[in-house]
């Protein structure tokens, strides 16, 4: 049973480390102009939206211009937050 806790801490914590670096890498892409990594970590980023990321990331999207990853954020939210 500790292995089964073990794993899965360790990716919760994976899951953070890889989209703080993710959301790093895109904000680096909008600076450089590096098209192909934008695409690469918008698409991870979607991968990830859940209900308590989703602010983040939306507001990551806005600020990064990252359309593909704003809709996907928008979208999440009128089909998982209209209750709130």
């Amino acid at each position: 049973m500790e292995e089964a806790d073990d794993v899965s801490s360790t990716t919760s914590s994976d899951f953070l480390i890889s989209e703080t670096l993710a959301a790093k890498l895109l904000a680096a892409t909008n600076k450089y102009g590096l098209e192909r990594l934008r695409t690469i970590c918008e698409s991870h980023l979607c991968k990830d939206i859940c209900v308590n990321s989703v602010s983040n990331i939306l507001t990551l999207a806005d600020s990064c211009h990252a359309t593909k990853l704003k809709f996907v954020c928008l979208k999440f939210s009128a089909q998982n937050l209209a209750g709130f």
